[in-house]
């Protein structure tokens, strides 16, 4: 993640991959012209990134590409109804974890996005240590627990 200004022009925004191996840097394609920039994770397979087209509405739109920056999708958008406020994620190469607005959300490789938990507390400090495993924080009861789950929830009531 990265900005660059160049003379004269608007400062830009955007995801670059490092290859160690062969020393390489690769732009990730963009989809619009963000205005800011969060989070961002790498698999084997896809780079994801959190992107805030309007800084000042706080909405957030969950991006994803393939390590050669093609394919570039919004797995959640990033204005309207359906957008989050995300603030933090994590990768595996089954599922992305994503933190918004202290809630987590787990998101399929197809995008497909559901709760990983219903308690009504807040949830922070997610990761992912493979497969659709997620950890993260729990603070529902006012004392801070460190969480595991293998699958998310589904749909909260």
């Amino acid at each position: 993640m990265y900005y660059r200004t160049e003379p004269e022009a608007p400062l830009t925004y955007g995801t670059e991959v490092f290859d160690t191996t062969t020393g390489t840097f690769t732009m990730m394609g963009q989809l619009s012209r963000p205005t800011s920039y969060r989070s961002t994770a790498i698999t084997s397979r896809h780079v994801y990134w959190l992107v805030q087209e309007d800084r000042d509405r706080g909405e957030t739109a969950v991006r994803r590409a393939d390590l050669d920056g093609t394919n570039v999708v919004d797995l959640s958008p990033g204005t309207g109804p359906d957008a989050l406020q995300a603030d933090n994620l994590a990768a595996s190469d089954e599922a992305l974890n994503v933190s918004a607005q202290g809630k987590l959300w787990q998101f399929s490789l197809d995008g497909t996005k559901q709760r990983v938990s219903c308690d009504p507390g807040e949830q922070t400090g997610v990761a992912s240590p493979g497969g659709r495993q997620v950890i993260w924080v729990e603070n529902t009861t006012g004392t801070p627990q460190l969480v595991t789950r293998t699958h998310p929830v589904g749909l909260c009531q």
